[in-house]
């Protein structure tokens, strides 16, 4: 039937072209691994090229230099914060770590940001530092303990006023009218 049997870990490394998993186009090798019954699809890339697809991804590749500049040393700082030895893969694609598309979404302005500051990352008392962003706050960012109750305390994340979030569309969540008996409801409060 011609199909051969293959033990993994199986890795994919591009020769000339790119490599394309789903339509998108990546850098560096793919490996595939077995987790339980599934298989799991790894992209295994520099950092620098790494932040190629996802400082895009992140803001807007048409903001300012200086914006995406800042992107660009928070999203290598959180990359960084993230390296794991005991995993096979260090962060996700998506929201649960930082939203990386390949090659398939870079732009040259986001690229030229990532080299600009290249090798800068966010340190507190010699340490690479925790840099969680959003998209948007509201008006007032979150302690770390108000988004993940049993993180670590640091020092850096705190909650302080936002002054220039009302620059992003998301700004102005608006009200939210809720009736005391939903409230309680939700609350699991009687």
């Amino acid at each position: 039937s011609g199909e051969v049997a293959l033990s993994g870990p199986l890795t994919f490394t591009a020769d000339t072209a790119p490599l394309v998993y789903a339509g998108r186009k990546y850098r560096g090798k793919l490996r595939v691994i077995v987790v339980g019954s599934k298989l799991r699809l790894v992209n295994s890339v520099g950092l620098e090229s790494y932040l190629y697809g996802v400082v895009p991804c992140e803001s807007p590749h048409d903001w300012p230099a200086e914006a995406l500049k800042a992107q660009a040393v928070v999203a290598r700082t959180y990359a960084l914060a993230s390296i794991k030895s005991s995993s096979n893969f260090d962060v996700y694609p998506d929201t649960r770590s930082q939203v990386y598309f390949g090659i398939s979404n870079e732009y040259p302005k986001s690229t030229k940001a990532v080299k600009d500051t290249s090798g800068e990352a966010v340190y507190y008392d010699g340490e690479i530092a925790q840099t969680f962003f959003f998209s948007t706050s509201g008006g007032r960012t979150a302690a770390i303990r108000d988004a993940w109750p049993k993180a670590k305390r640091e020092p850096y994340l705190i909650s302080v006023n936002d002054p220039y979030d009302n620059t992003s569309p998301y700004h102005n969540w608006g009200p939210v009218t809720v009736s005391s008996l939903t409230l309680a409801k939700r609350l699991s409060v009687s």
